[in-house]
């Protein structure tokens, strides 16, 4: 399934903000909840979509996080078929300091992940995640 990215708006038809009820009534299909780690506010995972949804603590979505089969786009490109190289081209990703798997376009509110990074600039992410304004400044 294709989702068209607004940097910190939406992605294809997530609205960031929109309740856990609206994100499950707007995707087809099955999902489970669970906690990436204790302390982290529980998550959806629409497997068949290769979707991830974030919440905040008052249950408003705050990113999602695309894995194949999804294809989120930016203007048109799939973001997930954008080698290292051309992300950090067109979209000025930088590798974040924290975390040198992870790739950040800050202006675009988009990180990758790309765990095979030191494959140099042909590598592509295993998932990209996009999220509201201010989310990584939490």
């Amino acid at each position: 399934m294709e989702f068209a990215v607004t940097p910190f708006v939406q992605a294809g038809p997530l609205r960031f903000g929109m309740t856990r009820s609206e994100v499950r009534s707007a995707l087809p299909g099955d999902f489970h909840s669970f906690r990436r780690t204790p302390r982290a506010e529980e998550c959806d995972h629409f497997e068949a979509l290769g979707l991830f949804a974030y919440y905040d603590a008052d249950g408003g979505l705050e990113a999602v996080e695309f894995t194949r089969p999804a294809m989120p786009t930016l203007d048109g490109a799939r973001l997930l078929d954008l080698t290292v190289g051309d992300a950090s081209r067109s979209l000025q990703a930088i590798t974040d300091p924290e975390d040198d798997a992870c790739l950040l376009a800050s202006d675009h509110g988009i990180g990758f992940w790309v765990p095979d990074q030191d494959d140099g600039p042909r590598s592509r992410a295993e998932s990209v995640i996009v999220h509201r304004a201010g989310y990584y400044d939490d």
